[in-house]
C-alpha cells in the first residue's frame, strides 16, 4: 500500500464543497436529531394504532387479515442537509455579489422550504444573524 501524495489545496476546496454538509431545514443539529427519533417513532406509533382498530375479536380471522393487509404506513423520510457548495452560491446570489451569473439549481431542501411559502437558504435564518 502507498501513501496518496500531496494534496492540492484547490482540490481540496473542491471536495469540501462536494462532501461537507449544511443544516437545510431550519433545526438545530440537536432538535434534528431528536425528532428524527420522534417522527421514526411517530409513523411507527399511528401504524400499531391503525393495525389495532382493525382488530375486532367478534370477527372471523380470515376478514381480520384482509383488512390489517389493507393498513399502510405514515410516509416519512429524513431529508438530508444540504451541500456547501450549493449554500455558497445561493449566500453569494442573495447578496448581489453574483447577480450576472445563472443561478444554481434548488436543493430538495430549498424546494420545499418554498412550498410552505419560507424562500429561505439552508441553514440561514434571519433571526439567528446568519443572513448578511
Amino acid at each position: 500500500m502507498s501513501k496518496p501524495g500531496p494534496r492540492d489545496p484547490r482540490g481540496d476546496k473542491i471536495l469540501s464543497y462536494q462532501r461537507d454538509r449544511r443544516n437545510s431545514h431550519g433545526h438545530s443539529p440537536h432538535g434534528s436529531r431528536k425528532s428524527i427519533r420522534f417522527r421514526k417513532a411517530w409513523v411507527n406509533r399511528a401504524y400499531r394504532r391503525q393495525i389495532h382498530q382493525q382488530l375486532d375479536p367478534s370477527e372471523e380471522p380470515e376478514q381480520i387479515a384482509e383488512r390489517a393487509a389493507l393498513v399502510r404506513r405514515k410516509q416519512w423520510k429524513k431529508m438530508p442537509d444540504s451541500p456547501l457548495g450549493l449554500v455558497v452560491e445561493w449566500r453569494r446570489r442573495r447578496r448581489g455579489n453574483a447577480a450576472s451569473e445563472e443561478p444554481p439549481e434548488p436543493s430538495t431542501a430549498q424546494l420545499q422550504a418554498r412550498r410552505r411559502g419560507r424562500d429561505v437558504p439552508p441553514g440561514s435564518w434571519p433571526w439567528r444573524g446568519l443572513s448578511r
